[in-house]
């Protein structure tokens, strides 16, 4: 399959030469998601060393390499371990051809041209990859931290996939530089400058390297079960997701998680977001009863003292402490 895609990017520059129009063209080449190495769908794609495959949270389900070309690009050559989403691709290719968008387009992905035309260190990103309430799982990064809840077919097919044995060899591989020298993307460059030990170069810092050390990764200290618990991983010195980092080095919260049922996605169509300026006044029984219980205790202590009381900085002091709309409740009552 990969000799056939060579021959069809070939004959798309040849086209695009033949129309003149080459140097005014990005070549852009990148996969979607990972392939499906076992299960109903299964082909002989293989994602290893990344752990899973399409369709989970894991690096061989999302994760992929990509290839940019252009004649407007300022530094060539080399790998950039640029963390892109699909969604910066729109910006970042609008920044590329000079296109201003419009400021009231509210865009989620980022223009990462500069970064890319110029040899820039890897900017720091925050990704949501999944928020699936169907399966019921997550997959959110930020940095070089990656958070991973639940997973797809109960953890089924959560391990690494794919692995060939160490004696089966590509017949080809041994002609890997010959053929990238004659092939006809390179013939229609014309980079005569392109030397064989170059391209091994850029080959093996292409190529994903796990952390090779003598740890059992199955000890308990490691093990990332995130149908039972929330996974955290650094994917930047662990890309292979063998070492769950909540198990090495978490600490309970002292923070206690209360409910607000104002932010219940039901109160908002079904959406989830920011909830907080836009909730009403919600009332539970037990703020009622605790809103007349004191309100009953001051006015009687206040009464007995025959003395003026500014009613309105009660119910505002009460609620402080219930989350409640002072004012409302002001009028109400």
């Amino acid at each position: 399959m990969i000799s056939r895609l060579d021959e069809s990017v070939g004959k798309t520059m040849e086209a695009l030469v033949k129309k003149g129009i080459l140097d005014n063209t990005i070549v852009l080449l990148y996969s979607d998601n990972g392939a499906p190495t076992v299960g109903l769908y299964a082909n002989t794609g293989s994602n290893y060393p990344f752990r899973r495959q399409k369709e989970s949270p894991w690096e061989g389900g999302i994760r992929s390499t990509s290839l940019l070309w252009s004649s407007l690009l300022k530094q060539r050559h080399y790998i950039s371990h640029q963390v892109m989403y699909a969604i910066d691709w729109f910006p970042t290719l609008a920044g590329a051809a000079g296109i201003k968008l419009p400021n009231n387009l509210h865009l989620d992905g980022i223009n990462l041209w500069p970064s890319l035309n110029d040899k820039h260190p890897p900017q720091p990103r925050r990704v949501l990859h999944v928020l699936d309430d169907i399966f019921g799982y997550t997959s959110y990064m930020r940095d070089n931290y990656k958070y991973i809840s639940g997973t797809t077919f109960n953890g089924l097919y959560d391990t690494w996939l794919g692995e060939l044995p160490s004696q089966e060899i590509h017949p080809l591989s041994k002609y890997y530089v010959e053929n990238v020298l004659n092939s006809t993307v390179n013939r229609l460059l014309g980079n005569k400058n392109l030397l064989g030990q170059h391209i091994l170069e850029l080959r093996s810092q292409a190529t994903a390297h796990c952390p090779r050390n003598s740890e059992d990764f199955n000890q308990s200290i490691y093990k990332c079960e995130p149908l039972r618990a929330p996974c955290l991983l650094d994917i930047i010195k662990d890309p292979c997701e063998r070492k769950n980092e909540f198990r090495r080095q978490a600490t309970p919260s002292a923070r206690i998680a209360t409910a607000d049922t104002r932010s219940d996605p039901k109160r908002f169509n079904g959406t989830w977001q920011w909830w907080y300026s836009n909730a009403g006044p919600v009332f539970s029984f037990n703020n009622y009863l605790y809103f007349i219980n004191t309100f009953l205790s001051f006015s009687l202590m206040n009464a007995y003292k025959n003395q003026h009381f500014d009613y309105s900085k009660l119910i505002h002091q009460i609620c402080l402490r219930q989350y409640c709309d002072a004012k409302v409740l002001y009028e109400e009552y």
